[in-house]
């Protein structure tokens, strides 16, 4: 299975390298410690929900796609710089990172993936169901049984395409804004 890319998602790699990575960094923050074992399956439960994020992209001859992902990707200690470079040949394929450090769990998102407002439905989805998974005896049998943070996760949709609205070219004046006066050397 695959979808064809936005405009947006079709710039990124192009201009991505290491030294402007277009990737960006969201963050949650816990009251304990962070449970690896526990968040990794957080991870692998709410992941094929979002259809948006368990995708890689691929190169075709003239363009690029996203592909379905059959892999999980890895929780991980945040150890290395935060925003680093995302390369499609690394991170299992995915075009994003999840890492946690202390009582601390981070989404890195590679800009052609989705915007801020995306990323942020996706952190909360892991972290909603790791609450549940780590804290079982505080939920009722109803409350275990509904996972929190998927309101969002069926949207794969080009945000631009559906909102754009063709409208007439205004001819712009031209002003100057400053007139010299003088000779020129």
């Amino acid at each position: 299975e695959y979808h064809k890319p936005d405009n947006a998602s079709l710039l990124f790699p192009a201009v991505a390298c290491s030294s402007d990575a277009h990737v960006f960094r969201i963050s949650a923050q816990l009251s304990e410690p962070v449970q690896s074992e526990l968040l990794q399956t957080a991870l692998e439960q709410v992941l094929p929900q979002f259809r948006a994020y368990n995708v890689r992209m691929r190169k075709a001859v003239y363009t690029s796609y996203f592909e379905t992902n059959r892999d999980y990707p890895r929780a991980r200690k945040d150890w290395a710089r935060p925003c680093r470079y995302l390369s499609c040949e690394n991170d299992d394929g995915f075009l994003f990172r999840v890492r946690y450090w202390g009582n601390e769990i981070h989404t890195e998102t590679f800009h052609a993936l989705t915007d801020g407002t995306g990323a942020l439905y996706f952190l909360k989805a892991p972290c909603y169901r790791y609450i549940q998974l780590a804290h079982a005896g505080n939920f009722t049998k109803e409350q275990a049984a509904r996972w929190f943070g998927l309101e969002h996760a069926g949207n794969v949709r080009d945000g631009y395409a559906e909102n754009y609205q063709p409208g007439k070219m205004r001819a712009h004046r031209r002003i100057k804004a400053c007139r010299l006066t003088g000779k020129l050397r």
